[in-house]
């Protein structure tokens, strides 16, 4: 399973979000305020259009609970670049290019490990209105 990365995508994990956050996921959710929410079951994405705003959201999740880095690496959830990747490097996150379709790929992330190959996206995204498809095969 995977997530969809477009544009700065905050990637959380599910298990520090239900272990960690105040209020679990369904109060994490409610915070977000966002269309560009999706899960995989494993991962949970979020979608930004600028850096000012993904860091006062990871601000705002540590203050619910969440850890950003520990020992400067990320704990429970990392800001991926469409372009330039994970902010840090991560052992628990692997992301890459994922086919959707002839000629449509995207930047995908998901946790290490993980085989099945299912891509989640935010309801109601298509990639024909995407970021995805404006920078061409997942931004690379």
């Amino acid at each position: 399973m995977a997530v969809l990365v477009e544009a700065m995508s905050l990637i959380v994990r599910l298990d520090a979000i239900n272990e960690e956050y105040v209020g679990g996921l369904e109060a994490f959710i409610a915070g977000i305020h966002s269309a560009t929410v999706c899960m995989d079951g494993e991962l949970l994405r979020v979608g930004f259009l600028s850096l000012a705003e993904a860091d006062a959201n990871i601000h705002r999740l540590e203050e619910g609970g969440l850890q950003y880095l520990e020992n400067g690496a990320p704990r429970d959830m990392i800001l991926v670049d469409q372009l330039r990747g994970p902010s840090a490097p991560c052992d628990w996150l692997e992301v890459g290019e994922m086919q959707i379709g002839p000629g449509q790929s995207v930047m995908a992330a998901r946790l290490v490990d993980t085989k099945v190959g299912t891509l989640f996206t935010p309801e109601g995204w298509r990639y024909e209105h995407s970021h995805s498809k404006a920078l061409g095969l997942g931004g690379r």
